[in-house]
């Protein structure tokens, strides 16, 4: 859900709202063959399961997004801040976004942003994506 708030024809804000429900099934074994050398440095395998619990992942995730059309400039400035809050297991994630749009004509749009993730888990499941920077080049195109 997103709601959005255009003051002129420059400025815009938008305000959007997610859940995400995330679903990883169990798996009772994924077999791997191993080799590994003896005493007699002789080479030998093995079976290697290993079992992997389901789990679920279920957050809400909000945005706040400004952006400025420069007049004159084919070039859109934005920022973002995105904050996700687990439901279901305990965790916090934040994304800082900064970058522009550099406008080809009106239905085509290459970006570029920087953006900066921080993530904080509090129990054993461990963080999807790592801390840190982020640089990325995107291309949008209106239907």
């Amino acid at each position: 859900m997103s709601i959005s708030y255009n003051p002129n024809k420059r400025w815009s804000f938008t305000l959007k709202e997610t859940f995400q429900h995330n679903d990883f099934l169990k798996v009772s074994e994924v077999g791997r063959t191993k080799f590994r050398y003896n005493d007699d440095n002789e080479m030998y395998s093995y079976e290697d399961p290993t079992t992997k619990n389901h789990k679920e992942h279920s957050l809400l995730r909000t945005k706040l997004t400004a952006a400025y059309d420069i007049k004159g400039f084919p070039v859109d400035i934005f920022a973002s801040v995105d904050y996700g809050r687990s439901l279901n297991y305990n965790a916090e994630k934040w994304k800082f976004t900064a970058g522009y749009d550099y406008k080809i004509n009106k239905k085509n749009k290459v970006s570029l942003f920087y953006r900066y993730t921080t993530e904080n888990i509090f129990d054993e499941e461990g963080a999807d994506d790592p801390n840190g920077h982020l640089v990325g080049l995107g291309y949008k195109f209106d239907f």
